[in-house]
């Protein structure tokens, strides 16, 4: 890989782990002194604001040293995150192939579309080392396939949110997710690369676009209406599907 290639790659994984983290130009300048008007400079693409050590200072910050995920900490995710955006995200770290991951899936709160939540935990196998990741998942319309839905080798119910454990090393995590298994199946998803492609939606049909311009109020009474459409038998894909095509003619 040529340099400037490293670089571009290095900025990449740096937006999308800060966006991931819920990281701030502002909380990052506090906890490691590098300037949010540099960080900002260097994110849109200007590498001579930030020396190499800078760099690799912030992506360790982030969880990423020698363009690898870190394997001595507990990666701790707490915005919603996608197959697409994570399989990108994977590509740009060298890739962690489905039959090196295992997914565990915490106990749904059903109450409302746009205010439950759903914990999960990833766990990849790079070798020997293990590298453990704690995910808490937005419910409702989303602009990318569920997280739920990522190609693993072997995906678990869990009784216990993994975002109740208390995460020390990645191992010992581990430890704790198996003693909460209720159910497992091994999943390497096998649908074509495309399907996912076919129903990602752009950023404005997020759910985080999305509840930025509602009040609690109408969260609510949209997340009921989902609900009530999707229990006539109609999917996710296709109430996707027709708010992309709603977008266009509106």
């Amino acid at each position: 890989m040529e340099n400037s290639d490293i670089r571009e790659a290095e900025i990449q994984i740096a937006r999308a782990l800060m966006d991931l983290r819920g990281d701030t130009l502002k909380g990052i300048e506090a906890a490691i002194g590098i300037k949010a008007a540099n960080l900002s400079s260097w994110l849109r693409g200007k590498p001579q604001v930030m020396s190499q050590q800078r760099i690799a200072l912030l992506l360790n910050m982030l969880g990423v040293y020698g363009m690898r995920l870190r394997h001595d900490i507990t990666h701790e995710w707490r915005s919603n995150v996608g197959v697409n955006e994570l399989e990108s995200l994977f590509s740009l770290l060298g890739g962690y192939p489905p039959e090196d991951r295992e997914l565990f899936l915490g106990p749904v709160d059903a109450e409302n579309l746009f205010i439950t939540t759903r914990s999960v935990a990833l766990l990849l196998r790079e070798g020997k080392k293990l590298i453990a990741i704690r995910i808490v998942l937005e419910p409702g319309l989303a602009g990318d396939i569920s997280l739920e839905d990522l190609p693993v080798a072997q995906l678990h119910e869990t009784h216990t949110p993994p975002n109740q454990l208390v995460a020390t090393t990645p191992a010992d995590f581990r430890k704790q997710l198996k003693t909460t298994i209720i159910s497992t199946r091994s999943t390497l998803w096998d649908k074509p690369k495309y399907y996912y492609e076919s129903i990602k939606l752009g950023p404005p049909d997020s759910l985080k676009e999305v509840t930025r311009k509602l009040t609690e109020e109408q969260k609510y009474l949209l997340g009921e209406a989902l609900r009530e459409i999707l229990s006539k038998g109609l999917s996710i894909e296709e109430v996707c599907q027709y708010l992309k095509a709603y977008r266009k003619h509106a």
